[in-house]
């Protein structure tokens, strides 16, 4: 069927300004459409990116809590099923000793006494034979005794006393002045009398610089904290064993009444979002498996969300120039349109 070339030109024209329009709609709809669902997924890839390491320093703290923990039960089986002789004060300082050698991660071990299985220490603050590591990674050998009354100073063997259990004491400060936790286990006669306790040291200053392999952006501050909310781990040390979480927190603009303060304290686990003054925050918390310990993470949420950024710049910018061009187009099929307009008039004139 013949066609007017005026109706030729008509129709190409016309299919411009509709493609024109339709593909201007698509773009601008789809860029719409595209950023958002990319967004969501990304927010919830870059939070399971955050969870997981979070997991793995949890997993990391346990790990390397129960490396220790297993060799001092070990060893205290071994004296039990050696018959060791716990009043000879050599033997108890070699054998610690050993324990040592054999254990490069354990910085202390130390045995502490009732009075009456060393009643010549009875007057002398009781018999804490004690074998620690220096710097040097050689020991010396020391008698908590002499400085110290431990039988009603130290945390752990008066927890040992009253309730005797495997157990890992509060952090505190050594006597020279290191932050060491304490694993400690009860030890008994042969009859099964309470005659003491058995304790190893872990340094939890070199377990904190460790802890820094595991923050998932640079700007991420890793905090453990104990049962009583005293600070375990921080970047600052200032803070540890010093300080208690609620003093933290306010230090940094966090009261701690607050409704995310709370969730974070009373809840085993979770993830919260905050404001710290200008700055969005976003918190992981949980327990460390097999501890009384809980972990905190907590970085700006725009570290994060970088990803999301970046990927926001480059849809904006890739999605933006396809849309320009469509506008172009239009414009094209728009002045085409009115040319066609105009020489149709011309015409009939």
């Amino acid at each position: 069927m013949y066609i007017p070339p005026y109706q030729q030109k008509k129709r190409k024209v016309t299919f411009h300004l509709i493609a024109a329009s339709f593909l201007s709609i698509l773009i601008f709809v789809g860029s719409i459409v595209y950023i958002s669902a990319k967004s969501e997924n990304m927010r919830e890839e870059c939070e399971l990116q955050a969870q997981q390491k979070f997991n793995q320093l949890k997993e990391f703290l346990h790990d390397e809590m129960s490396a220790v923990q297993q060799p001092a039960e070990n060893f205290v089986q071994h004296l039990y099923d050696t018959h060791f002789d716990f009043t000879d004060e050599e033997s108890i300082y070699q054998s610690m000793e050993k324990l040592l050698e054999q254990n490069p991660n354990i910085s202390g071990a130390i045995m502490a006494f009732e009075d009456w299985m060393y009643p010549q220490y009875a007057d002398k603050n009781g018999f804490g034979p004690l074998i620690r590591r220096k710097e040097d990674g050689t020991t010396e050998r020391l008698q908590v005794g002499e400085s110290r009354d431990f039988r009603n100073q130290n945390e752990w063997y008066i927890r040992q006393k009253g309730n005797p259990n495997n157990l890992w004491s509060r952090p505190f400060l050594s006597d020279d002045g290191v932050i060491i936790v304490t694993y400690t286990i009860p030890l008994y006669d042969a009859s099964g009398k309470f005659m003491g306790g058995f304790g190893i040291d872990i340094d939890l200053t070199q377990l904190s610089q460790k802890t820094e392999n595991y923050k998932p952006f640079p700007t991420t501050t890793v905090v453990v904290i104990d049962e009583d909310l005293s600070i375990i781990m921080h970047p600052n040390p200032e803070y540890v064993v010093r300080r208690k979480l609620p003093d933290v927190m306010k230090r940094v603009g966090m009261e701690p009444d607050s409704e995310t303060f709370q969730n974070a304290r009373n809840s085993d686990s979770g993830i919260v979002y905050s404001e710290l003054g200008p700055k969005k925050i976003v918190f992981f918390y949980g327990l460390v498996p097999g501890m009384h310990w809980k972990a905190i993470l907590y970085c700006p949420v725009s570290a994060i969300y970088k990803p999301i950024d970046e990927m926001l710049a480059t849809s904006t910018t890739t999605c933006g120039g396809l849309f320009v061009l469509s506008v172009f187009y239009l414009v094209y099929a728009i002045i085409s349109y009115r040319k066609y307009k105009k020489s149709m008039t011309f015409i009939c004139d």
